[in-house]
């Protein structure tokens, strides 16, 4: 992530897209364990939103 908001910072890039990864697999072990459990469907398409980080608001991602 370092080496991304150095070049962001620099200009070499304009925009970072976080994907959330952690709730990404969050969701998908549930739904695996509800479906395991309690034989309830996995859902065929789940939409999450994603975050579009700049050179503006790139600090409050490092917190």
């Amino acid at each position: 992530m370092d080496n991304n908001i150095r070049l962001l910072k620099e200009g070499h890039i304009d925009f970072l897209i976080n994907q959330t990864p952690k709730k990404q697999t969050l969701i998908g072990l549930s739904a695996l364990a509800e479906h395991i459990l309690f034989d309830k469907e996995i859902p065929k398409r789940t939409l999450l939103p994603i975050d579009i980080i700049n050179s503006e608001n790139f600090k409050h991602y490092l917190d």
